[in-house]
Formats: structure tokens, sequence, C-alpha cells
């Protein structure tokens, strides 16, 4: 039997970290039928509640005081605290699950990217996996070039030489890791949550009233909202939402995907495209949102029922591409624009969040909405082949 500690999430309270979590597990179990895994979280009880999977055993783990204050610390432009491993302590059930483990999988998506701090309780959990010798694995990862904080680039080129395998899911990524850190053991193999399976629920009436209008599925986050600096991407999203209810006749679907599991947080997904529908109000029904009930899975099949979609969250645009929905990246680092030119080409069905004005996201949406029968003829065909690919690779890793 393999035992295997998966380091990377909190809890599923980001549905994306859900959709890596339930990938990974598949690909797993793929490979070693009577895997047994485990997955600290933050919140035990409802990860579980939100997928029960015979195989894992989530482990309680509470990220510390002092390393949030690091975290915050790591914001000052003081080039050598940039170099200082933080001693990280694990609970001894963690620790006990990795002496136990024959091999760490350290989940990618963006923890090692740049979002205005270093990555560094990310950073310190997988120090710990290789000061214990034991095989780590950094997989589906999108990295920056941390050219913003050059004294770090050293000191994490050294730190990606100590992993067995990087696997990237872009180009722009991979392009990182080879010219900036100079790695070797580098793969390129599509995000992992491209294999998740849609989970069907009883229609809803976001999608069943109206039916003879166009359903356009919008996802924004507060972090994008933030990271866009001075533009005030809210305002735009509310008058691009406007444009599409009044001028395009079609109806918009609000859909968080980083929200609590127990209560709104105000300062997720949930909590940001409600006061976008209060606001603006309903439009006749023409304006919904989903609720918090729903786990990755089931996201993933209401957002196939889509004619488009938009998104700021990657596994959220994930869903859509996957299930053949043509969809804008809202895009705030290298994983939108390399995740737009993998499954687009030069067709650029992007969007920096610094550049966003009303203009150019309908600009952007017109552009969708001409290559609609291109776009739908691409998926079709492609999809199931980055499903392939990714079995495929990963089923060479993890020896």
């Amino acid at each position: 039997m393999k035992k295997i500690l998966i380091n990377g999430q909190k809890n599923f309270g980001n549905r994306g970290c859900e959709a890596l979590i339930r990938s990974i597990v598949k690909l797993i179990k793929n490979k070693y039928s009577d895997a047994k895994i485990f997955i600290p979280s933050s919140n035990p009880l409802l990860d579980r509640k939100q997928f029960d999977d015979s195989s894992i055993t989530f482990i309680p783990y509470y990220y510390p005081l002092a390393l949030r204050i690091w975290t915050q610390l790591l914001r000052l432009p003081i080039p050598l605290i940039k170099k200082i491993n933080f001693p990280l302590f694990l609970p001894k059930k963690i620790e006990k699950a990795m002496e136990e483990s024959d091999f760490v999988i350290s989940l990618g998506g963006d923890m090692y990217t740049y979002e205005d701090r270093i990555p560094s309780w990310i950073h310190a959990f997988d120090n710990i996996a290789i000061s214990k010798a034991k095989p780590i694995h950094l997989v589906s990862a999108s990295l920056s070039d941390f050219s913003e904080v050059p004294t770090y680039q050293g000191f994490l080129k050294a730190h990606f030489s100590k992993f067995d395998n990087i696997i990237v899911r872009e180009d722009i990524s991979f392009d990182i890791l080879k010219r900036i850190f100079e790695c070797k053991n580098i793969k390129n193999i599509p995000d992992i949550a491209f294999i998740m399976e849609k989970e069907a629920i009883e229609d809803k009436n976001f999608w069943s009233s109206n039916n003879s209008r166009k359903i356009v599925g919008i996802n924004m986050s507060p972090l994008a909202e933030k990271l866009s600096h001075k533009i005030n991407a809210k305002e735009i999203i509310k008058k691009f939402i406007n444009y599409l209810i009044i001028d395009k006749k079609m109806k918009v679907l609000l859909i968080p995907h980083v929200f609590e599991l127990g209560n709104i947080n105000q300062n997720d997904d949930l909590s940001y495209l409600s006061s976008i529908k209060s606001e603006l109000g309903d439009y006749n029904g023409n304006l919904e949102i989903i609720n918090n009930q729903y786990n990755a899975a089931e996201i993933k099949y209401i957002i196939s029922k889509c004619s488009f979609f938009l998104g700021a969250r990657m596994h959220a645009t994930i869903a859509a591409i996957s299930t053949n929905v043509p969809t804008i990246f809202l895009t705030y680092s290298n994983k939108g624009i390399g995740m737009s030119k993998f499954i687009y080409d030069n067709l650029p069905l992007f969007i920096q969040m610094n550049d966003l004005n009303l203009e150019i996201i309908k600009s952007k949406f017109e552009l969708l909405e001409n290559n609609e029968s291109n776009i739908r003829a691409t998926l079709k065909n492609k999809i199931p082949e980055i499903i392939t690919t990714v079995e495929k690779g990963y089923s060479k890793i993890f020896n």
C-alpha cells in the first residue's frame, strides 16, 4: 500500500483546491488503487462532507499566527528577510503522516506565484518534506519569475532544485523554470483539474427560467479586484452585466468559486458577487447567483449549462472550457494568459486586470460570440486529447 501526503490546500472553501484534490486523488488511485492519502485541512469535517473518499484521511491543521505575521513582514523592502526559512513546526499527526508517507505531493496551483507577497508557508512546508529526504513532487503549478523581489529568486532556485519533479500547467511557467530557475526536473502537463468529472444536480431556476435567453456565467473575485490596483473592476463588471442583459438580451449567472463552506466571509467571491447583485437588482430574474451549497464538481456542472463564461478564478475557467463552454479569462498573472494561449492559440480571449475597461470587455465578448462555433469545435476536439495527456503524463510519475 502506498501512503502519500498531499500539501498545498487549506480547505475546500476554495473550490479550486477541491478540484485539484479530487483530480490528483483520481490520478493516484489510477496508479495505486489501494493508496492511503493524507491531506492537512483547516476544516476537516466540512472538507469530508464536500469530498467523502475512503482513501483520504483529513488531518486537522491550522496555520500558526506566527506564520501569518511572518507572511506580512515579508512585504517589507528588506532583502535579508526574504532569504530566511520560516521555522515551521508541524503538529504530531501531520509529522507522523509525513514520516509514514512514501512521497509527498505539493499542489501547485498558484502557490508559487507572486501576488504582492512571497509564498512563505508553502515554501516552509515543502522544506520539511525535503529535510526528511521524502521524494517530493510539485504538480499542476503556475509560477512567477519573482522579478519584483530579485533577492528571492536565488533562494527559490535552490529550493526548486531539490524537487523530484516539477510539473507546470502552461508554457509561460515552463519557460520561467528553464530560463530563470534553470530547473532540469520539469514537465509541462495540462492542469489536472481538466479530468475532474462534473456531478449533476437537480435543475434549478437559475437556468430553467427565461430559457429563451442565452446564459452568461461570470466569476469575479475580490483578489482580482485588489490586484487590478487602480481600476474599479467592480463598476466595470456591473456595467458589463447591464450591457449583457439590456442590450444583448441575455441572462447572467454569477458563479463564486472561492467561498466559505459554513458561512459567508467578507473577502470571498460569494460576498463580492452578492454585493454586485444587491446593487444591480435581479432584472426580473435575469441576474442570479448560486449560493454556497455546491461542491467543485457540482459547480462544474452548473458552469457547463452556460452559453458563455468569463472567469477570474483559474479553476472556474477550466470547469468552463473542459465542458466546451467558450470562455474569456480575466487574469492577474501568467496562469490566465498561458491557459488562454494553450486553448485558443492566437485568439486573444484574455483580459489582464490592469487593462480592464468596459470597451475591452465588450470587444472581447464580441470576439467570443463571433468565434463561438469554431471555439466549440476546437474544444470538442481538444479537451479529450488534454484529458488523455494528463492521465498518461501522470501515470509516469510518483514511482
